[in-house]
């Protein structure tokens, strides 16, 4: 037998552990020297404000939450009854697949490209700033249109021409009715007001030329205001601090309303290619001012029923290089990036309970299925199945867009 105590020998490991650390001198030179604090902006700012910082989230948590619960209600609202004519908007393909910059861009940035994929190539669509008039014959540069007032002003015209079947766009009886009628805004003044937000926007959208490319072919589409008819961008027709025009004003609204007329190509893309979506959820999509999901609904339904009329039998997924390609974000992180589209496809599902898509390792994964607008519900007048379609060949440009006077 060994001459060893057992009772010397250790039970375990951790106990021979702990005996050898409690003989090993203790020398606090050895000791590593501690880490020196960090000087990241970030670290700083939750370090002295973290607590606001967290509250601040808490509530932004709680009212995403109240806006998912709204929109969720919405569109049982919604599903529970078929649409009137009067309920359906309209946009074309390109306008779905290539969209505006969500935030108003800078003044040196004069032109916006955004490009996407079809069957008869990449369609390349550039919308290209334009220049007012001036009274030294110099010319005043228009910046780019942006924004949610510029996607419903660009819905109401796609939907204007193609309901009346005419070029030609009447804004009436007047600009306060037209403004709360025609776009579902409260009018009000001032310089954060919806008539500054909408003569901004309209004037930027007068004076921007699109151009669409496809196998080097161009076709042009303008919209642009009818010789003589009332400026009503003017600052002179909407008071800064009132909520409404005068009686004054209204009259010479009523005498001699603003028309609106676009171009040829622009038209017959319009009257060909106009794919619907229910109006009242993209108006309540863009109360959220959440430009992604304003730009996400549309493209889905469309995305979704031309898999479903192709007969497809898997789903397909769209990369986030593609979604990131035609949306109008100003993301510069990609994680940032994926995180918005996650947040406004929430949105999307809850007022659109038949959208048939998700979130995956690679991008959204869409399936086929109906568009929200029920295909026997649809205006005679909705050509859905040809906006679905590969886009077909463009015809000659037209010619250049006359300047717009500006504000």
């Amino acid at each position: 037998m060994s001459g060893d105590d057992p009772k010397d020998k250790p039970r375990d490991l951790a106990a021979l552990k702990q005996r050898v650390l409690e003989q090993l001198p203790l020398d606090p030179s050895a000791e590593p020297a501690p880490k020196p604090e960090s000087t990241n902006a970030r670290y700083q700012q939750l370090k002295t404000q973290g607590g606001r910082l967290v509250s601040a989230r808490r509530r932004r948590s709680l009212s995403q939450q109240r806006t998912l619960a709204r929109l969720e209600q919405i569109g049982i609202d919604l599903n529970s009854h078929p649409p009137l004519p009067s309920e359906i908007a309209y946009l074309t393909p390109f306008l779905i697949r290539a969209t505006l910059p969500h935030k108003k861009p800078k003044a040196e940035i004069r032109t916006w490209r955004r490009r996407y994929h079809t069957h008869e190539g990449i369609v390349t669509v550039t919308y290209e700033a334009g220049v007012a008039d001036t009274a030294d014959g110099k010319g005043r540069p228009i910046g780019l249109p942006y924004g949610v007032y510029a996607r419903l002003i660009l819905s109401w015209i796609v939907t204007e021409a193609l309901t009346t079947g005419s070029p030609v766009l009447r804004i009436e009886p007047n600009l306060t009715s037209w403004i709360r009628d025609a776009l579902d805004l409260i009018p009000s003044g001032g310089d954060t007001g919806t008539f500054t937000g909408v003569r901004d926007a309209m004037t930027r959208l007068l004076n921007c030329k699109i151009k669409l490319r496809l196998n080097g072919k161009d076709a042009h589409f303008t919209v642009v205001p009818i010789e003589g008819a009332t400026n009503f961008w003017d600052k002179a027709l909407a008071a800064d601090d009132d909520a409404a025009l005068t009686a004054e004003e209204i009259r010479e609204l009523d005498q001699n309303p603003l028309q609106l007329t676009v171009n040829g190509t622009f038209f017959q893309q319009i009257l060909e290619r106009s794919a619907p979506f229910l109006l009242r959820a993209h108006r309540e999509l863009a109360n959220t001012s959440n430009c992604l999901a304003l730009d996400l609904y549309p493209f889905l339904t469309l995305k979704q029923y031309s898999l479903y009329i192709a007969k497809a039998k898997a789903p397909e997924i769209v990369s986030w290089d593609t979604l990131s390609e035609f949306l109008g974000h100003t993301y510069k992180r990609r994680d940032h990036f994926q995180e918005g589209v996650i947040a406004a496809l929430e949105m999307v599902k809850k007022i659109y309970p038949g959208c048939n898509a998700e979130v995956v390792r690679g991008g959204i994964l869409v399936r086929p299925g109906e568009p929200h607008v029920p295909l026997k519900d649809k205006s005679p007048k909705t050509a859905l199945a040809a906006a679905s379609k590969p886009t077909a060949a463009l015809p000659a440009p037209d010619a250049a867009p006359r300047p717009v006077r500006g504000s």
